[in-house]
């Protein structure tokens, strides 16, 4: 049976079929004319049928882009270490997706949500409880209900500021410049630093920003990403913050993470439940 679900069975059925294995048919005006409705029969099927096969359903594996998968050779050196410390979901099929459960803490409280991160720049937020609300990203473009800006620093901070993107942008060709290594940690230990210039993924008005990436020096996961939230001198510093880090599935997820613009907390986000798995064909992202 597998034959029939490839063009390539299909065609070559269609020339056993026309030909004949018998070269007498070919003399038989009333067998060629049956053989020939009969080929033009499975090649309908292969041009309509097939492809519908083709097409993933709704709940069935559904790898990210090639595009979105990068071999370490494609990482600078200097960056090589922190890059596997992630794992490998950046490098084959089978753990793009990230699905986070806890509580999201700002100034009007806290409230239980669902985080979903995947591979490709793709986040989806559902605030449940008292007004529920979702907002997400498809790699491309931002949905939900009207966006404010403080889902404008959701999205920045769990998709802009995340280690994966900064891979990402550097494998693409992406400069940077490595600081040093075992600069102290304000907050205990130390941290190899890098510079690297960014563009905003989920707000393309944001203009290019240099970010100070904070390594820790021994777990090479990422602690903290410091910048200016605009092009003035005075634009207000952001920094996000990751932290508790997890190994699920041989792969890195943090358990914390905290915004804090010009000093001031704007959310944290607490998980109290993580999981890792494969990314599906299931429209979560609203792509």
């Amino acid at each position: 049976m597998s034959w029939r679900l490839t063009k390539q069975g299909i065609l070559l059925r269609i020339e056993k079929q026309v030909r004949g294995d018998d070269r007498n048919n070919w003399n038989d005006r009333l067998t060629f004319r049956r053989k020939a409705h009969h080929a033009l029969a499975l090649l309908l099927f292969a041009l309509v049928l097939v492809p519908a096969y083709a097409q993933p359903k709704a709940g069935m594996l559904q790898p990210a882009s090639k595009n979105d998968y990068y071999s370490p050779s494609q990482i600078a050196s200097t960056l090589n270490r922190p890059y596997k410390a992630l794992g490998d979901r950046l490098q084959k099929p089978g753990n793009e997706r990230i699905t986070l459960t806890g509580a999201l803490t700002d100034s009007s409280g806290s409230s239980s949500v669902q985080i979903v991160i995947e591979v490709g720049g793709k986040l989806r937020v559902d605030q449940l409880g008292k007004g529920p609300k979702s907002v997400s990203f498809d790699g491309k473009t931002r949905g939900g209900v009207t966006l404010t800006s403080y889902d404008d620093d959701l999205l920045e901070s769990l998709v802009d500021d995340l280690p994966e993107t900064m891979m990402g942008a550097i494998a693409r060709g992406n400069g940077f410049r490595l600081l040093g290594n075992r600069f102290s940690n304000p907050k205990g230990g130390f941290c190899d630093l890098y510079d690297v210039p960014m563009s905003g993924q989920t707000n393309t008005k944001q203009p290019y920003q240099v970010k100070r990436y904070c390594f820790d020096s021994e777990s090479l996961l990422l602690q903290n990403v410091r910048y200016l939230s605009g092009s003035a001198i005075d634009s207000p510093a952001v920094e996000t913050q990751f932290s508790n880090w997890q190994r699920i599935n041989n792969q890195a997820v943090p358990a914390r993470v905290v915004r804090i613009r010009n000093g001031i907390q704007v959310f944290s986000f607490q998980a109290q439940s993580s999981n890792v798995s494969a990314s599906m064909a299931d429209q979560l992202f609203g792509n």
